[in-house]
């Protein structure tokens, strides 16, 4: 297939997660729902093993809002928010050093 059919295609899907995303979004408001309907969604648009939403805590700390591994394990147990150093994590201080500018 080339790329000019691709395109639509691509966007198409995109534009049709984005969609789903936000009906999924706005039916429950709880954290917990929104970010679970939030990453089942960007897994439609991009393949992943493991996702996070992180929001800065301030200075080197990152809270995990959110979590979903694919595929998800057959009993999901209850974690409490988790709050990562960026100081021990590569990924984390790559993040925030371009937070930065």
């Amino acid at each position: 297939m080339n790329y000019e059919r691709r395109a639509p295609e691509s966007a198409w899907a995109e534009a049709d997660a984005l969609r789903k995303a936000t009906l999924a979004l706005t039916q429950n408001l709880r954290m917990d729902f929104v970010m679970d309907a939030l990453l089942r969604s960007l897994a439609e648009l991009v393949p992943y093993s493991c996702a996070r939403v992180l929001v800065p805590e301030g200075g080197p700390h990152w809270l995990t809002l959110g979590e979903r591994l694919c595929p998800e394990p057959a009993e999901k147990s209850y974690r409490s928010p988790l709050t990562l150093i960026a100081d021990k994590s590569p990924f984390l201080q790559r993040i925030s050093i371009k937070r930065a500018y």
